[in-house]
């Protein structure tokens, strides 16, 4: 996705998860001998959403909540 189009899919655009699912597509069509038997579209959509998602502060709370424990 980002050597097509040079960024990651923006996080709830239908068009760039749908982007993403044809390049998975397509790569694996021309994977040869090494060909996946299904690619799951709904797990890729998933990946699409949260490309870009920061998880910075998540970790900081849960880093606080353990070093509280």
């Amino acid at each position: 996705f980002i050597s097509e189009l040079g960024r990651f899919p923006v996080p709830g655009v239908e068009d760039d998860a749908q982007k993403l699912i044809t390049i998975a597509k397509n790569m694996n069509d021309s994977s040869g001998d090494n060909k996946l038997n299904d690619i799951n579209p709904k797990l890729l959509r998933q990946f699409a959403i949260g490309a870009r998602a920061v998880l910075n502060p998540m970790a900081a709370m849960f880093g606080g909540i353990v070093g509280q424990e």
